[in-house]
């Protein structure tokens, strides 16, 4: 048994790298082999451990009731465990990965307890200078931010960072995803001169960690693509736009969900511009493999029609603006609640197409 155990850690190493390197399937199976044998020994740290990896493969993967489940049990897990600064340190990130997915699902009040209970577990079991404390604290601000809670969020991402540096020092990857949170709050709260040193301390540190063409580079230049678009910094935004697509059809290849998502970004772009029919290409190329990454019953899917039944509003194409809004009407009827913000806007843009549409057949 304890060879078994030794080659499952083996397994967990192999699969941590699988997923660095952007495997994500090779990752799933080693890491669900390993989690098995550890099961099976009845390992309950260990199996904590490899549930929460898994999940955030799946995660990267948008699995994301699969990701809640892998970190739900290892929650239930830990419980029983005995109790040990690992079996905490382990609780307080199955609890804030918890509340990400939630938060990404848009179950805010789920995701605010989770990530209140996550904070509160870690500064009463660990410490507040303790790094798990952080990334809690990182998490909830993130939750805080979209529910425009703004002022909240910007004190707990100060508290994270402080420790942050502390513990990792001020270059460390880890730092400069606060400072993007920092700047995307920032960019929320339209203080975009504030926001744009933010974006750009975090493109720094991640250059010099991992230099200029890595991968994980493509948000931090996203973030300050949006940044400079707001400020009507069109060509400056549109070629970080277009260097972070590059890198992500790289890493994940030209139908990943990564790519739609900076296909999304350049439409945008061109839209503001007035070139409709780019914009319309590249939103077509995004719903189209979005619509393949995760299906078509998805929110991201809904709300690439919705700009798209924008774009086709502003040039008064009525009839396909409004196939479009009815489509993601229909698919967000599936997937969220009755009252969503989303669904009352796209119920509201399609009564006006419909209004629009009769002005046109009376002249």
């Amino acid at each position: 048994m304890f060879h078994e155990i030794d080659f499952a850690c083996d397994l967990s190493v192999v699969a941590w790298k699988s997923y660095q390197s952007g495997n994500a399937e090779t990752a799933k199976a080693l890491y669900e082999r390993a989690l098995r044998i550890f099961e099976r020994a009845q390992t309950l740290p260990e199996s904590a451990s490899v549930l929460i990896r898994l999940g955030l493969v799946l995660e990267q993967n948008h699995e994301y009731g699969e990701a809640a489940g892998c970190y739900g049990r290892a929650c239930e897990m830990l419980d029983s465990a005995e109790k040990d600064e690992r079996t905490h340190t382990l609780k307080v990130r199955s609890l804030y990965h918890l509340g990400r997915i939630r938060r990404i699902q848009r179950s805010y009040h789920e995701a605010e307890l989770l990530l209140n209970s996550a904070v509160d577990y870690a500064e009463e079991k660990l410490n507040r200078r303790d790094i798990e404390y952080a990334y809690a604290l990182n998490q909830l601000a993130m939750l805080l931010r979209c529910m425009m809670q703004l002022e909240q969020a910007r004190v707990l991402y100060y508290r994270a960072l402080r420790i942050l540096e502390i513990k990792l020092g001020s270059e460390n990857p880890e730092v400069a995803s606060i400072y993007r949170n920092l700047s995307e709050l920032e960019y929320a709260d339209g203080r975009y001169n504030k926001a744009e040193p933010f974006a750009r301390r975090a493109i720094l540190i991640r250059m010099k960690a991992y230099g200029p063409e890595h991968p994980d580079l493509a948000q931090d230049l996203s973030t300050l693509g949006c940044i400079l678009k707001a400020q009507g910094k069109f060509n400056e935004a549109e070629k970080l736009y277009t260097r972070a697509l590059l890198m992500t059809r790289h890493k994940y290849g030209e139908d990943h969900y990564e790519t739609a998502s900076y296909l999304t970004n350049l439409a945008s772009l061109h839209q503001v511009r007035g070139e409709n029919g780019e914009a319309e290409w590249l939103f077509w190329q995004a719903l189209t493999i979005k619509e393949k990454a995760l299906g078509q019953n998805h929110i991201d899917c809904a709300l690439t029609m919705i700009d798209l039944t924008n774009l086709y509003k502003n040039q008064g194409r009525y009839d396909e603006a409004e196939l479009l809004c009815n489509r993601a009407c229909s698919t967000l009827e599936k997937i969220v609640e009755p009252e969503h913000p989303y669904l009352i806007k796209c119920r509201q843009t399609c009564k006006e197409l419909s209004e629009l549409l009769d002005v046109v057949a009376v002249t």
